[in-house]
């Protein structure tokens, strides 16, 4: 019953991540080619190409029915280069029609759309600002913070996607002891809290006491029993 009541969740959220950036007009285009290098496969018999994609889609259903669980969005993302390879036949296709005067203006517009739009995804940092990526830029700051506070008995905890940018500082700053979410009694605990990701709440339900917070990051601390 999960694995049904989870599926449709799972596709969307693999449509938005593969879909998520690219501008509606380019999602068009390209799905436009394809359609295009697929009537032109069938047209011309070349069964390869025509059938790539189907065999890839019924031998995936088939697998994913078959082990009956839901991976990662991120999982299908070995189709993308076999849905560019019909994309690209596509282009041929059309550009055929194209006289050769009309096809040499193809290459530089491409060439321009494509810069200014990478020029887009580097100038808001788009990529890096992702959840995959573990993007936390604060955890420099909060690191810087947190270490004058530890002793021989402490422990940081985080959770995705604030634990391995947590980590590397802890480490690239000399904190002497590494996160670690094994908790022992006796013990003063540290919790890094993402806000945009999760909340103090999901990572302990003892009394805590917030020593820092600024931007996207909050730093708590568990009460001492004198404290409470």
């Amino acid at each position: 019953s999960d694995f049904w009541r989870q599926m449709g969740p799972h596709l969307h959220s693999a449509v938005d991540d593969f879909a998520r950036d690219i501008p509606t007009p380019l999602l068009a285009i390209a799905i436009a080619l394809m359609l295009a290098g697929h009537y032109a496969a069938w047209r011309k018999r070349n069964w390869p190409v025509a059938l790539l994609l189907p065999a890839m889609l019924l031998g995936s259903i088939f697998v994913f029915f078959a082990k009956h669980s839901i991976p990662f969005a991120r999982t299908w993302i070995y189709f993308i280069p076999f849905a560019l390879i019909l994309a690209d036949s596509g282009f041929s296709y059309l550009g055929d029609m194209l006289s050769s005067r009309q096809r040499s203006y193809v290459p530089p517009i491409i060439v321009t759309l494509g810069f200014f739009y990478a020029m887009s995804l580097i100038s808001k940092d788009t990529i890096a600002r992702y959840p995959d990526t573990g993007y936390f830029p604060e955890a420099s700051t909060l690191v810087k913070y947190l270490k004058p506070l530890v002793s021989t008995n402490y422990s940081v905890h985080a959770a995705t996607p604030a634990d391995w940018p947590t980590n590397f500082y802890l480490w690239y700053y000399g904190v002497p002891q590494e996160m670690r979410s094994r908790r022992s009694n006796g013990e003063t605990q540290f919790f890094v809290v993402q806000k945009s990701q999760y909340s103090i709440d999901d990572l302990t339900d003892q009394p805590v006491l917030r020593l820092l917070e600024f931007n996207d990051a909050a730093l708590y601390r568990t009460l001492h029993r004198e404290e409470r």
